[in-house]
């Protein structure tokens, strides 16, 4: 089974105060959070790290297989009704600040209300939006055991913390959410990848969760580093924080050249400037941590796990060639050739192209050591389905990760350890080779990584012509042991 796309990816942590068992710890999606209960624990049973490795990927499908059953009994009628209750009363008329219950369901409800802001009336939407920016959840705790008339909340602005929010829209600028269907409309979003589009439009909505579904025009600069602490204070890298500030703004960029107010005589453009565009992120968030490569008694353990032939086979080609998880998993028998040496390569020429690269486009020499089975036709791995993208990575990924990766990290804190690092672990080994060493250029070819520095693409091929001789690659590749293959 490979991991569900929905839910975040479990970890495998082992708590001292349980015993010093290893706990499987999933987040729970929004839907199911309540306040600070935001995560979800599953004992494994045991203190054995490699034992909890393998309990891992049941343990974290029976979690995902309860979230499921939960949201599933968030219908859509549901919703509806919890709107109407919120429109009514603004959630119950008095609701005690200890019925988690109560609160959890006037966030549901104003929660509803903004997802589908076509269906509610601007004073609606507005209540909910003011409802979710000043949590008042905060001032249930704050009113010390009292019962609060919900249609009668404190003045967020007569908290000596908190920053009121004028949500007026004088001049009927779109907000956020009703400006994002024509940015994404745009003809620059042709010929992206699906996925792509739909992270960006995910990242967005997220924005405009944190922010508040604002008006264009009352966007300013202290929303983005609004944006940036929130996603700070749930550890994001500064790298993925400045995603998520990017599409913003560049849904900003957008917006200041296109979005027109064509109530006014002459029509005039709603924003004249995208206020967080050059936002500095310097302190926000932790820095990006690359994937490590496997240490020996690693490779060993991997290779000396209990699985089907064709997983087998497939960690083999990446480890011996560098190939990448797509290039790999989209191969064909067509694909598998030899040259008038007689050796054995995959052409990745032709077939599925991942990379939108010429480096990548190469000839893949195998290694004596890899041991193919017999001929055929079609995908040599069609057990891999393609998304909308035509990729598989992803699923390849997940699934060899939470089966063969995970169980054979050292802890907790050996966290980088994926099947990405086999690529590293092949650039180690040539590296270590000697008489003669390989030269950075051949290596780079072998693995397209395209680390070609400061070279522009036409610099390249007049340096090196083309795609080294399968032969070159071949005295590289075929000089390295891989005694965890036996």
């Amino acid at each position: 089974m490979g991991t569900k796309s929905n839910y975040l990816p479990t970890t495998l942590v082992q708590i001292p105060s349980k015993g010093s068992k290893w706990f499987v710890v999933a987040t729970k999606p929004v839907e199911l959070q309540t306040g600070k209960n935001i995560q979800r624990r599953v004992s494994t049973k045991t203190t054995d790290r490699r034992e909890a490795g393998r309990r891992w990927h049941q343990i974290e499908a029976e979690i995902w297989a309860d979230f499921d059953k939960q949201i599933a009994g968030l219908s859509d009628s549901q919703g509806k009704q919890w709107a109407e209750d919120f429109a009514a009363v603004m959630g119950y008329e008095s609701a005690d600040p200890q019925d988690r219950f109560a609160w959890r369901k006037m966030e549901n409800a104003a929660q509803f209300i903004l997802d589908n802001p076509s269906t509610h009336t601007e004073e609606r939407h507005n209540a909910a939006l003011n409802f979710v920016s000043f949590e008042v959840e905060d001032y249930a705790k704050r009113a010390q055991g009292k019962r609060i008339d919900s249609r009668c909340l404190p003045d967020p602005s007569s908290e000596p913390d908190a920053t009121p929010v004028d949500l007026t829209n004088r001049t009927s600028c779109p907000r956020i959410l009703e400006w994002l269907p024509v940015y994404m409309r745009d003809k620059k979003w042709s010929g992206v990848r699906e996925k792509t589009k739909k992270s960006a439009e995910n990242r967005i909505r997220a924005c405009a969760t944190i922010i508040g579904n604002l008006p264009l025009d009352r966007i300013m600069l202290t929303h983005g580093h609004q944006l940036a602490e929130k996603l700070d204070e749930q550890a994001k890298a500064n790298r993925t924080i400045h995603t998520y500030t990017n599409n913003l703004s560049l849904l900003l960029d957008h917006a200041v050249a296109k979005a027109i107010n064509t109530t006014t005589t002459p029509n005039q453009h709603f924003l004249s400037v995208n206020p967080i565009k050059g936002l500095s992120l310097r302190g926000y968030g932790s820095e990006k941590r690359s994937w490590e490569a496997l240490e020996e008694d690693q490779l060993h353990d991997l290779f000396a796990q209990d699985m089907p032939s064709s997983d087998r086979l497939l960690l083999s080609i990446l480890l011996t060639t560098g190939m990448r998880e797509d290039e790999a998993a989209l191969l064909t028998w067509e694909q598998l050739k030899t040259d008038r040496n007689g050796i054995r390569y995959f052409d990745l020429s032709v077939g599925a192209v991942v990379k939108n690269d010429k480096f990548s486009a190469r000839t893949v020499a195998l290694p004596d050591c890899l041991k193919l089975p017999k001929k055929g036709t079609g995908r040599i791995f069609p057990q891999w389905q393609t998304d909308a993208d035509g990729k598989a990575s992803n699923k390849v990924s997940k699934h060899l990760n939470a089966n063969y990766f995970h169980p054979i990290r050292y802890g907790p804190e050996d966290d980088r350890k994926v099947v990405h690092s086999l690529r590293h672990n092949l650039t180690g080994l040539m590296l270590n080779l000697t008489n003669p060493a390989p030269s950075s250029e051949h290596m780079d070819w072998i693995t397209g990584h395209g680390m070609e520095g400061n070279k522009s693409e036409s610099e390249r091929q007049r340096t090196y012509r083309k795609d080294p001789d399968v032969l070159v690659k071949y005295s590289i590749v075929n000089r390295i042991d891989h005694p965890w293959l036996n």
